[in-house]
């Protein structure tokens, strides 16, 4: 009898899965609990501020924990995944170039004309002044497609309508780039993946587990992320600045999953060499269910001026997404052991410039894929950030409080 992991990977998620159902319950009820008796007490905004703060800290370290004797017991193949990610490095095949991408009419989501995705190179072409850019970037499991990168901006706005119907003259001009890049599993990528399994394993693999390969390839994935952000966002955050302002600081860039890697490195080539300089090139970076460390913003992470890039960061994070809670420790464990978790479950606790952490776990619960309907159950949260509805009425969120470092 050969080894599964589709299996082992169900295994891995129900028993994390049950763990944060519960730790979200406590830290629900408790949070309940405070308001309840604290409620009439103006003064004490301070200390409920303070108390959420240190239950968020309580949480992140029993999840450690708990995820780290998961990790030693073998129900989460971390060591597993260590090994292989070894035994392939070098040998996984290189992806295509990556690619900004201009659509030119946004609206043909509604139209039912076809996509007008035109190439962008920033070295013969710049961003069109007195035009609000907004940019996109998808996260993994997309290629390197036309069909892909649309993909991922069909689904956003099929949630948020901002391109529907006739627009007031008086209303905001986006101009929309979609960065592409190859962040897919593809058929030779699966049967390299299997046979190292099958070496290390000495057994034969009975299956195929996406969440089990992509956290393999994570290290890949990643410096592939890297290297789109620095080669397509770098210079269009220098176009966009240089040339408008004022202007681009009223632009989003929306990015989500593995997407964050590509802003942040971008980011972070942005302002080398110009650390101490507050230059923001967008009214807000959405960092969406951010696959990324948990302490990238701090002053001592891989991504700490990042947040600078807007005028307001927002992390959004779910403690329960179900996908981050085990590929990301599953896929990045110090050498000891040690597992690391992503900041799209935590939040950012503590970081060096300011931002805004919003906890959308009674949103999106366990869902991370954009396919999976992560835009749409946000619908009314992203409508009421772009102004699109004025009075939405209760939201799903919770504004998390922070430590600067």
């Amino acid at each position: 009898m050969g080894w599964s992991p589709k299996s082992v990977i169900k295994g891995a998620r129900d028993t994390t899965n049950s763990f944060k159902k519960g730790a979200n319950t406590f830290i629900q009820n408790t949070a309940d609990d405070i308001n309840h008796y604290i409620n009439h007490t103006l003064n004490c905004l301070g200390d409920i501020d303070q108390i959420r703060i240190r239950m968020m800290e309580r949480y992140i370290q029993y999840e450690t924990i708990y995820v780290r004797s998961l990790i030693e017991a073998g129900i989460i193949p971390a060591t597993l995944v260590r090994k292989i990610q070894d035994r392939i490095l070098g040998a996984v095949d290189p992806p295509p170039e990556p690619i900004l991408f201009h659509l030119e009419n946004p609206e043909c989501v509604w139209t039912g004309e076809p996509p007008k995705m035109v190439e962008f190179d920033t070295s013969s072409r710049s961003p069109r002044t007195r035009v609000y850019p907004l940019i996109f970037v998808h996260g993994m499991q997309y290629a390197r497609k036309k069909e892909d990168a649309y993909k991922f901006y069909e689904e956003f706005e099929k949630a948020t309508r901002l391109f529907k119907g006739e627009r007031d003259p008086d209303s905001d001009e986006y101009d929309v780039y979609i960065l592409s890049y190859d962040s897919d599993l593809t058929n030779e990528t699966n049967l390299l993946i299997r046979r190292a399994l099958e070496a290390e394993l000495a057994t034969n693999v009975e299956d195929d587990s996406p969440l089990l390969y992509l956290a393999i390839l994570w290290r890949e994935l990643v410096n592939r992320a890297r290297y789109a952000g620095e080669k397509c966002l770098t210079p269009l955050f220098h176009s966009i600045f240089r040339l408008d302002e004022q202007k681009s600081k009223s632009g989003y860039i929306i990015s989500h999953s593995l997407g964050n890697e590509a802003v942040a490195f971008a980011a972070n080539k942005y302002y080398s060499g110009r650390e101490n300089t507050y230059i923001p090139i967008c009214k807000s970076w959405w960092c969406m269910a951010a696959a990324i460390p948990a302490d990238a913003f701090t002053n001592t992470g891989d991504y700490g001026v990042t947040p600078k890039i807007s005028n307001d960061t927002i992390v959004w994070f779910s403690r329960t997404d179900e996908v981050l809670s085990l590929l990301y420790p599953m896929g990045n464990t110090a050498p000891s052991g040690e597992p690391m978790l992503a900041l799209g479950v935590t939040g950012a606790l503590q970081h060096q410039y300011p931002l805004t952490n919003l906890d959308v776990t009674l949103c999106t619960d366990i869902t991370h894929e954009v396919g999976n309907g992560y835009f749409r159950k946000l619908s009314k949260n992203i409508r009421w950030r772009l102004g699109i509805d004025m009075w939405p009425g209760r939201l799903c969120e919770l504004n998390i409080p922070s430590r600067r470092d």
